[in-house]
């Protein structure tokens, strides 16, 4: 094999055409796929993505990478701007040819690194091209490649990479050739931390670089990566700040409510599975929620647990052997490692406790010590170098296929959540995914009950836990799934089909159940949220309630179902108080007064949500309210066949004037002055409102 000074560029451009080709073999099925999971939320339905505009650049620069739906934690500008590139720049809009496109692009580009490093560290060509095959087409990339959002982890992945590179290359003599390689470091390391937080792991891998080597520091270099590190603490912290406390639900990771020891032993149990994840990475799943990864008991004979702590030991100690005999196969344990860390669970808690996607920039170090050890392994017992190229080549091969067999996996939520439900039976996260897939695609249950079937299986694994851990989410999913059946049930019973009320009453009361233990879970949900908050230093007047609106409308609908529209009626108002916004919150309230008969009230709500949503539906929902208080009366209007609120009627104007004050009312109980000023100002304009 050739050394590295003998490589020629003709060779780089072979091996670039080889990893391209490769990496299009193994994801040529993969363009086709749709926008699963986070996809619809980062990029279909965020609308700073959908055109540039300074509005919308200023927004994904000053806001979170979540924005506005939740406060993630996370600040990722670049891999926003990206979105933003596809969607926009690129008019790609809500096709998802061209965002696999650039994802693939990135993979190819981030494989030719991989080759380029492993080419400084080997010195040999042969065996730093199957480095960066063996890495570019290991299936545990497909969860970064494959799934659009992705992104994040490849584009991290080339600054660390393209800035390792730069730095092992070591310092030139003063002059301006060293100074572009010192920018290009440090441009480099801006890509790396402002796409994803791992990046800031760039500056401890040139430290690693130097202890490997037992190389004298590149002072000049560490300040160069050492410097965009400190901007992006910087400006995260001046963008989060205001953020509420980042919640980490416990279904999503466990060792979030763990003790400080289990939690840590936990982690590592967690890094033994990642090991076996790159061996054989024959069980691949998109999820790994409550209960798929049981905390550690010490009590416990567990023997997986152990055997994946016997192998992390057993690493460790690998890792001091290299440190004294193999500074190449030191340096790409611990790259591995260090390339981990951020997301291991070790130094803090994460929102997961085990990601796929969190592999694919230590996965780099794997590949190489595959590779390596392989090629020495070989000359050392002295065979023929092509049983090398045979033993990698097959290894390759084996790992592009499963690539190609795990992307159509990632074609919609149905297909991605069938497969995780197959690979992690004991997680409740699939189960509950898929029954409301199933409820949406069979909503009068004409297949039978499988979409109650999976919420119960789901509400299973979790329904040990303590209210303040168990997931109002699944408990919502089946509620809502019980109150359909009933639904169906009854509509059988209006046409005549042989049905009883009983049986209708039968799903409601059941829904009943797990709407009231739904609703437990959400108060100690918010009990624990205000503890974070004051505990942050948050004024308690300051505190928002939290919790899912939807909890409370679907026990609302089941109190109507159940004829107690009184208890309806309070679930709908606290429903309100979560989404003072949600002109549904307006409608449900709208339709206890009317169950209730109290006419004059349900006007007022109908007259809030029309003010929200200025929808036809809600003038419809109007005008029949109306009509039974004053038949041919002046409320509703029709211009040119569309009907519109009089707001020259005098009990328009009244019972405007008494929706415009109550909702002020309500945005103050919220919290949203802003939003209260306006409804007060809407009021004034009506003429007799004072």
């Amino acid at each position: 094999m050739e050394r590295r000074d003998q490589v020629s560029r003709r060779q780089h451009l072979q091996a670039l055409v080889i990893l391209a080709a490769l990496v299009l073999i193994a994801y040529a099925n993969s363009f086709s796929t749709g926008f699963p999971r986070d996809n619809r939320l980062v990029i279909l339905e965020n609308q700073r993505v959908h055109s540039v505009t300074r509005q919308h650049l200023k927004e994904i620069l000053v806001h979170g990478y979540l924005w506005p739906e939740f406060d993630s934690g996370l600040y990722r500008p670049l891999s926003t701007l990206s979105y933003l590139f596809n969607y926009a720049v690129l008019g790609n809009s809500d096709q998802p040819a061209g965002y696999h496109g650039v994802n693939y692009l990135l993979h190819v580009a981030n494989a030719f690194l991989v080759y380029l490093v492993a080419l400084v560290l080997v010195r040999r060509y042969g065996p730093a091209l199957f480095a960066a095959a063996l890495w570019a087409l290991h299936p545990i990339c497909t969860e970064v490649v494959t799934d659009i959002v992705g992104r994040p982890e490849e584009l991290a992945a080339i600054g660390v990479l393209a800035a390792l590179l730069l730095y092992v290359r070591g310092s030139g003599p003063s002059g301006w050739r060293n100074a572009l390689r010192l920018a290009a470091m440090m441009a480099a390391a801006v890509v790396a931390v402002f796409s994803k937080e791992g990046g800031v792991m760039v500056l401890p891998l040139a430290g690693l670089y130097d202890i490997a080597y037992r190389r004298r520091p590149d002072w000049k270099g560490y300040v160069c990566l050492g410097l965009p590190v400190l901007a992006m603490l910087c400006v995260r912290w001046a963008v989060l700040r205001h953020d509420g406390a980042m919640e980490i639900p416990f279904v999503n990771n466990p060792l979030s409510a763990a003790g400080f020891l289990v939690g840590r032993v936990t982690a590592i149990v967690v890094i033994g599975k990642y090991l076996w994840l790159l061996l054989w990475p024959q069980t691949l799943s998109c999820d790994y929620s409550y209960n798929q990864i049981p905390l550690f008991q010490w009590d416990s004979m567990n023997w997986p647990q152990w055997i994946s702590l016997a192998a992390v030991a057993a690493l460790l100690w690998l890792a001091a052997i290299c440190y004294r005999r193999s500074r190449t196969g030191f340096f790409l344990l611990g790259f591995s490692a260090l390339a981990l860390l951020p997301a291991a669970n070790l130094m803090v808690i994460t929102g997961t406790i085990m990601a796929e996607r969190l592999l694919y920039l230590p996965a780099v170090g794997f590949a190489a010590a595959v590779s390596f050890g392989i090629d020495g392994l070989v000359r050392r017992l002295g065979l023929r170098p092509i049983v090398a190229v045979v033993t990698l080549g097959a290894a390759g091969v084996a790992y592009g296929a499963r690539t190609y067999r795990r992307n159509p996996d990632w074609q919609d939520e149905e297909t991605l959540y069938t497969s995780a439900a197959e690979a992690v039976p004991a997680d409740f996260q699939p189960q509950m995914v898929l029954a409301q897939l199933w409820y949406l695609q069979d909503s009068a249950f004409l297949g039978g009950d499988r979409a109650i079937a999976a919420a119960e299986k789901a509400l299973a694994i979790v329904s040990g836990l303590p209210d303040d851990r168990i997931p109002s989410a699944a408990l919502l999913v089946l509620g809502r799934l019980y109150r359909a059946r009933g639904d169906t049930v009854a509509a059988k019973d209006a046409i005549g089909e042989p049905h009883s009320d009983a049986a209708s009453a039968g799903w409601y009361h059941q829904a009943l159940e797990v709407d009231l233990r739904a609703v437990s879970a959400n108060r100690a949900f918010d009990a624990d949220h205000r503890r974070r908050e004051l505990a942050r230093g948050t004024p308690a007047d300051a505190i928002n309630l939290t919790g899912f609106p939807n909890i409370y409308a679907e026990l609302g609908r089941v109190y109507l179902r159940l004829g107690d529209p009184q208890q309806a009626l309070q679930a709908f108002l606290y429903e309100r108080r979560l989404a003072p916004q949600s002109s549904q919150a307006y409608l449900d309230i709208a339709s206890a007064h009317q169950a209730l008969d109290h006419t004059g009230e349900a006007v007022t709500a109908m007259l809030e949500a029309y003010s929200l949503d200025k929808s036809q539906s809600t003038l419809n929902a109007l005008s029949k309210a109306y009509w039974k208080v004053d038949s041919g009366g002046c409320a509703v209007v029709s211009q040119a066949g569309v009907q519109a609120l009089n707001q020259d009627c005098a009990a328009v104007k009244r019972d405007l004037c008494r929706a415009y004050r109550d909702q002020e009312a309500v945005f103050h109980d919220a919290k949203r002055q802003d939003l209260a000023e306006l409804a007060r100002e809407a009021g004034r304009h009506v003429p007799g409102c004072q």
